[in-house]
């Protein structure tokens, strides 16, 4: 490893995305970049090195906990049941209800010039 570059800009832009390079999430162009910087920035690798650390610390702790099966069920259920593409769909009888309500209050208001 070269100079260390700790606490530039691009340091402070590298390790706003580290976690989402350590689960693989960034783009192809953008997780390349996170590599060639982590090559040459010993802060900046020993930073990464210690988020996997702390992910795998996390996920073996977790491993360890048993999972209730009510729990487990009611998420694969949450899973298993589809859901409208828009997240108001669900409310549709409540905005029926209420837009006729609103227009009241809006031609009432109006109407007395208050």
């Amino acid at each position: 490893m070269n100079t260390p570059r700790f606490d530039t800009i691009e340091c402070t832009r590298i390790r706003l995305q580290l976690n989402e390079y350590i689960s693989g999430e960034l783009p192809p162009e953008i997780s390349t970049g996170v590599t060639k910087h982590l090559e040459i920035c010993e802060p900046c690798s020993r930073e990464l090195e210690r988020r996997i650390q702390v992910r795998n610390s996390l996920r073996r702790a977790f491993k360890a906990l048993p999972v209730p099966g009510s729990l487990a069920a009611k998420v694969r259920g949450q899973l298993s049941d589809p859901k409208p593409s828009f997240f108001w769909l669900h409310n549709v009888n409540r905005l029926a209800v209420a837009l006729p309500g609103l227009a009241i209050l809006v031609v009432a208001f109006l109407t007395t010039g208050l």
